[in-house]
């Protein structure tokens, strides 16, 4: 006789029979499933005293090995038996057996025992649980693929202190944070929370997972990312190192601001030639991202912007090169360029460009466009005329200096300021001179400013028509919005500067799956059509909602002097839109990633648990087709497809180039940029080189900004 040791440590008996109770539901309604063979190849070697984990996991890793392309369906089996191991896990939180945790703890049990172990907001406690409970979608659970209910796992759902054991349902998750979000209104709150709850359950909209894991919990920063920026001085340099020490302890990203800061061999004092420049002190960013990371969960991570007219930009370039002096790099940081039309027109015809020192041209750094213009050139007249420090060099040598690094490090990034500073809602506030880590969140500061990240998306595989979208879009507004007075904030100047804008980030996700199931090909006429309507919706559901809001709640306290304003529309939020990177929350709900393409048709992700087979979601005979890959996908053709996006978007994009080393040269490049530039987007991202980890089928996505996903 075979004895199996249940999870109590009691033997039992074995009885194949409750495998079939496992097998059978797991694979029932998915075609292309069934339980006989999922048992058969299991193969399990039954030996006296294992454990009934053990049978369970092997039957998961069994379901996971057949998932491919002609058999995609196998991820939901390997979800279904991962998620009632899950179920068990949390019944022990409660001393409960549960196959169905939502029948026995109850959602005023689960919060009340997340509030007694200080987990959880002591005022989830004060809404009316018992209504809310009924409001639960189990059902919902089946949603999820393995990849995706994994990574909510281990990602988000929180286990009892010191402890790890989970001690909730994703259900509970998605209420428990829809319940936070919503605990200041005071009309209709408990059905708020319930519009908001469905939407988060049905996978229709995603909070960015700063907030997706943060926003029930106690003393929690809800933001995904914080720009900053440093004034020439020494003070406000090491000011700005303890707010971006700070900001990385509690999770965030970092873009920071470095263009008014002096160049090496500036004046410090009435000294001439003492300053050592930016790279010196660019170094202790390296170090900070490298000593403080965000919670442990992930490395710490710092993107830092410079103008390009700047006479250090050689050596900014130059800043992760794996060659030179080492006291003159900085690996781990990531590098943006501001760059201005005079620039652009400059190397298209070949001429001469000057770089100047910051401290000599301040105002530089606070212009664009045709101001811009007048002291760039009027600067030059005085250098020429010996009155200030500059170098003359030719504009395409500078071009192609920044290409080469693109192409070689993927970095670094464009920031196409003189664009983005033309459609700034907000220009009272100042001049937007960098981004976010991510490039998609724009927002002017200096150095008694910090803007901060407020992102959520909404899933174009589920919202699939305009009309939707304005509803989602209204129920996420009003999410954001919350979240900006229940949030905890790292550094008092990133609450001062966000109360005062009420800035939010709506945006897509799943874009290449809608494409795929709507049966359009990336770049066609269907597809700018499609575009159209859904940014468009976007647009003007996310405007008709921060309106409405203003009437009920009040206008952001800068207001006035807004384009807003001045076009006489009441907004509660300074910014609205924006296209992050979603790599974390797009997984989990199985969908594909922000705007792009997916990498393959199937590919591997790698995370805690091993290699895990992911195929492109829906794909089959009428899908097949209409999956592009992403270095299949013409890049011209991408970049005037982004043009259409950001006619929507009051912010950016987070854009990433697609090429091939083998195919593509640095004319391809060029062109590819400039298209960029002169069809109006504001920034782009990575350059992300066909590696050999494509060619193997594994997608690594530690390059990612996983601030904003």
């Amino acid at each position: 006789m075979i004895n199996i040791k249940k999870d109590n440590g009691t033997l039992e008996s074995l009885d194949i029979s409750k495998i079939k109770k496992q097998t059978i539901p797991a694979c029932a309604g998915l075609k292309g499933v069934n339980h006989d063979e999922l048992e058969l190849d299991s193969n399990i070697q039954f030996i006296d005293g294992m454990s009934s984990k053990d049978i369970h996991n092997i039957l998961i890793n069994t379901a996971v090995s057949k998932i491919d392309i002609d058999s995609a369906n196998w991820t939901f089996v390997a979800s279904r038996l991962f998620r009632d191991r899950l179920y068990k896990n949390v019944g022990k939180a409660f001393g409960k057996s549960s196959h169905n945790i939502y029948e026995e703890v109850s959602l005023r049990e689960y919060i009340t025992k997340g509030v007694e172990q200080g987990i959880l907001r002591d005022e989830l406690l004060e809404v009316d649980l018992e209504l809310l409970n009924t409001y639960l979608m189990p059902e919902n659970d089946d949603l999820f693929n393995y990849l995706g209910i994994l990574t909510l796992k281990d990602k988000y759902i929180k286990n009892l202190n010191l402890s790890d054991i989970p001690f909730e349902a994703p259900q509970h998750l998605f209420m428990a944070n829809a319940i936070a979000i919503n605990i200041n209104e005071t009309i209709d709150k408990e059905q708020k929370i319930k519009e908001l709850y469905e939407t988060f359950s049905k996978l229709e909209l995603l909070l960015a997972t700063p907030s997706l894991s943060n926003a029930r919990l106690k003393d929690k920063s809800c933001f995904s990312c914080f720009v900053g920026s440093s004034a020439d001085s020494l003070e406000s340099l090491f000011e700005g190192y303890t707010e971006q020490a700070f900001i990385s302890k509690y999770g965030g990203g970092i873009g920071w601001d470095y263009s008014r800061m002096r160049s090496m061999g500036g004046t410090i004092q009435n000294i001439l030639n003492a300053s050592a420049g930016k790279v010196p002190f660019l170094k202790f960013n390296d170090t900070i991202v490298n000593a403080i990371d965000q919670l442990g969960v992930r490395k710490g991570a710092i993107k830092v912007y410079i103008e390009c007219w700047d006479l250090d930009i050689f050596d900014f370039i130059d800043l992760k090169k794996q060659s030179g002096e080492e006291r003159r790099r900085a690996h781990d940081l990531f590098t943006c360029v501001s760059v201005n039309d005079v620039f652009k027109v400059r190397i298209e015809n070949d001429d001469v460009y000057t770089l100047f020192d910051p401290y000599d041209t301040p105002d530089l750094c606070e212009t664009f466009g045709d101001e811009f213009k007048l002291k760039y050139e009027s600067y030059e007249v005085a250098f020429k005329e010996g009155k200030i420090r500059g170098k003359e060099i030719k504009a395409k040598d500078l071009w192609k200096k920044m290409i080469l690094a693109y192409f070689e490090i993927g970095s670094p990034d464009l920031f196409f300021k003189d664009t983005a500073n033309r459609t700034h809602k907000n220009k009272h506030l100042g001049i937007v001179r960098s981004l976010n880590l991510c490039n998609e969140f724009k927002n002017p500061v200096n150095e008694k400013e910090i803007a901060v990240c407020n992102l959520a998306s909404i899933n174009m595989s589920r919202v699939r028509t305009p009309e939707d979208v304005l509803r989602v879009s209204k129920i996420a507004i009003r999410a954001l919005d919350n979240i900006i007075d229940i949030s905890s904030y790292p550094v008092a100047k990133a609450e001062v500067t966000q109360k005062q804008r009420r800035s939010v980030g709506l945006g897509f996700m799943g874009e290449a799956e809608l494409l795929a199931t709507s049966q359009i090909m990336f770049g066609s006429k269907e597809h700018e059509e499609l575009l159209h309507k859904m940014y468009g919706a976007l647009q003007e559901g996310s405007i008709k909602a921060s309106s409405e809001l203003a009437i009920e709640k009040g206008c952001y306290p800068m207001w006035e002097g807004s384009d807003w304003h001045k076009e006489g529309i009441p907004m509660r939020n300074g910014y609205l839109n924006c296209v992050a990177p979603t790599s974390s929350i797009s997984i989990l709900a199985g969908t594909t990633q922000a705007i792009e393409p997916v990498y393959k048709k199937k590919w591997f992700e790698e995370n805690l648990s091993g290699l895990i087979p992911v195929v492109a979601p829906n794909l089959d005979a009428s899908t097949w087709e209409y999956y592009v890959t992403a270095y299949d996908v013409d890049q011209l053709t991408s970049v005037r497809m982004n043009a259409i996006r950001q006619k929507y978007i009051d912010m950016t994009i987070s854009f990433n180039i697609f090429v091939d080393p083998k195919k593509v040269t640095g004319k391809d490049i060029n062109d590819i940029l400039m298209l960029a530039w002169n069809e109006g987007l504001e920034s782009t991202y990575y350059l992300r080189s066909k590696s050999p980890e494509i060619e193997k089928e594994v997608v690594d996505r530690s390059f990612e900004c996983t601030s904003c996903q």
